[in-house]
């Protein structure tokens, strides 16, 4: 067999390996794809339209009109897929959770088509947003994240609520345990600091599972900036109807984060005392937003429900995307998600152990506010139930 032979053997291989440039089915694609058929009947019904994309069609409208310019093709012909196709796939791949093969059935559009516009419109959608929907906060806007937490929680001067979460993907190659979690499972993990709407202030992607959260915003651009003081946090004032010395604007975590002079957790839950159990459950009370806007997250963005398939900068890339999603979501749709602001939790437990940092500074300035929850800011109906 000459190499002449070879080489006519490995064509036709090939050919019949690749019957179709691009499959009958998919040409099909503007008749009976779900883009040209579906989304123009959602439009008619509001209601509909909300359980397909999670957000109403006004929101999509503004989102869409936002980023359309950034995720247009420039040669357009009649297969194109237009901004508003592209940003639907993704967002169904968001809300859903489907595999890349089960969003290319669903529109007639190739697999590789779908991963590519998903993690393109992932990108651009935190680029566009992030500057407008997640901005560094200023002393204006401290204080205003205060005074709603105040409203809500009745903690005075807290500027924010910390914790991380495990997003689930697969085992990136040749990683070894770097991304195996005490849970036992591969994550990266989402590490959020959230105001009392239940929105983002800021948030860390894509450290390895196996780190525990206090170190994780240690190396952080946010817990850089808290550790050097640029954070443009407002300075120390006095609580509400309290005549005692000015008290520091803090964040709140759980006990898997050190104790600092603007960072407090709870006393640890080891025969504690009626004064430090009220402490604790006001320290929850304010804390637990943070913990709603995850729920809030998962629950509306379900690819957050399965490990994510894709390698790890395109999983960054999709839970940017949704966190910066949840937030230009809330900031229109805010009434929805109101009551979640009044339900209470006392749950302060954490599985972790570690060796936890504790200040003197963050030890005056938590027995501080428990004396102040004992006294001025003290509850009506506190000891009853504490």
């Amino acid at each position: 067999m000459d190499i002449f032979e070879v080489i006519g053997i490995l064509e036709a291989l090939k050919e019949d390996k690749r019957k179709h440039w691009v499959h009958p089915l998919y040409k099909k694609r503007l008749s009976i794809g779900q883009f040209h058929t579906l989304y123009p009947e959602l439009r008619k019904h509001p209601e509909k339209f909300y359980d397909y994309f999670n957000m109403t069609s006004h929101t999509f409208d503004e989102l869409l009109k936002s980023i359309t310019q950034y995720i247009a093709k420039n040669n357009i012909t009649r297969d194109t897929l237009c901004p508003e196709e592209r940003l639907t796939i993704t967002l169904r791949f968001l809300s859903s959770g489907l595999s890349y093969r089960k969003i290319a059935q669903e529109f007639l559009v190739g697999k590789s088509t779908v991963s590519k516009i998903i993690s393109e419109t992932a990108c651009i959608i935190w680029d566009i947003l992030q500057p407008q929907e997640m901005p560094e906060p200023s002393e204006e806007l401290w204080l205003e994240i205060a005074k709603r937490y105040y409203k809500k929680t009745n903690y005075p001067n807290c500027i924010g609520s910390i914790d991380g979460k495990h997003i689930r993907i697969r085992k990136p190659p040749k990683s070894g345990s770097n991304y195996f979690n005490y849970k036992k499972f591969f994550s990266i993990v989402l590490l959020a600091v959230a105001d009392a709407n239940c929105s983002f202030i800021a948030i860390d992607v894509g450290a390895c599972g196996r780190n525990a959260d206090s170190n994780i915003f240690k190396e952080s651009g946010f817990g850089k900036k808290l550790a050097c003081g640029s954070l443009k946090i407002p300075n120390s004032t006095k609580l509400p109807n309290s005549n005692g010395l000015p008290q520091p604007f803090v964040f709140l975590g759980d006990e898997a984060f050190g104790l600092q002079k603007h960072i407090l957790r709870p006393f640890p839950n080891k025969s504690l005392n009626k004064e430090e159990r009220i402490y604790n459950y006001r320290h929850s009370r304010a804390r637990r937003c943070v913990e709603c806007a995850f729920g809030i997250l998962t629950s509306k963005w379900r690819v957050l429900h399965t490990p994510i398939a894709t390698n790890v900068n395109t999983t960054i890339a999709i839970v940017k995307a949704v966190c910066i999603l949840h937030n230009f979501v809330i900031a229109r749709e805010q009434a929805q998600y109101a009551h979640i602001s009044r339900r209470t939790s006392t749950t302060l437990t954490s599985s972790r152990s570690q060796i936890i940092t504790v200040s003197n500074s963050g030890k005056t300035t938590r027995e501080n506010f428990k004396n102040y929850f004992l006294n001025e800011g003290k509850l009506s109906w506190q000891e009853k139930y504490l």
